[in-house]
């Protein structure tokens, strides 16, 4: 969040900055703890969208489906092979209803609100990934999202390398960006 915050502050003197979100805080618990609306904050607009609340069992489920995909992807990353085989083959309506009134989508992490703004405007989502070697950073749909995008912005160079490793296909383009760089 803080992240984020620090990127919409510094485009807000150039650009009309809108941040898209949820009201939630925790997304463990994935609670609605802010208030529903628009809000501006150090001259940005930033719009809480609610989000259904986190249905444990349906999560269970969700997860232990995913499972052998993931596992298997963590295997053939492990061996070098995922790159290689990838060759082989509320907030989201609002996306796709107004991409059309916006420059760019810049999501930060890797939660769904990034599959939906790539898959709803690739060619206006400036993908800031934050990525980490977690269960997470082998769901099947990256691949598709970091060969679509519009641009990738990795923080780090081992953020980029560890990403080139688990995609495989070429990037879209890309380059380190690090927060705190003029």
């Amino acid at each position: 969040e803080y992240h984020c915050r620090m990127l919409a502050e510094r485009l807000v003197n150039d650009y009309d900055v809108e941040v898209l979100t949820t009201c939630v805080k925790n997304y463990v618990t994935g609670d609605n703890e802010y208030p529903e609306g628009e809000e501006i904050l150090n001259g940005v607009l930033v719009r809480r969208f609610y989000s259904d609340p986190v249905e444990p069992d349906l999560h269970k489920s969700y997860v232990r489906q995913a499972a052998p995909a993931k596992k298997w992807r963590h295997f053939l990353y492990r061996c070098r092979l995922l790159k290689p085989l990838s060759y082989v083959k509320p907030m989201y309506a609002f996306i796709r209803e107004n991409k059309a009134s916006y420059r760019a989508f810049i999501p930060l992490s890797f939660f769904p609100h990034t599959y939906y703004t790539a898959l709803y405007a690739p060619e206006k989502t400036i993908l800031i990934p934050t990525m980490h070697n977690n269960g997470s950073s082998f769901r099947s749909i990256i691949t598709s999202v970091f060969s679509e995008v519009a641009y990738i912005g990795f923080n780090i160079e081992a953020e980029q390398k560890l990403v080139e490793n688990i995609v495989g296909k070429p990037l879209a383009a890309h380059g380190i960006i690090s927060v705190g760089i003029e």
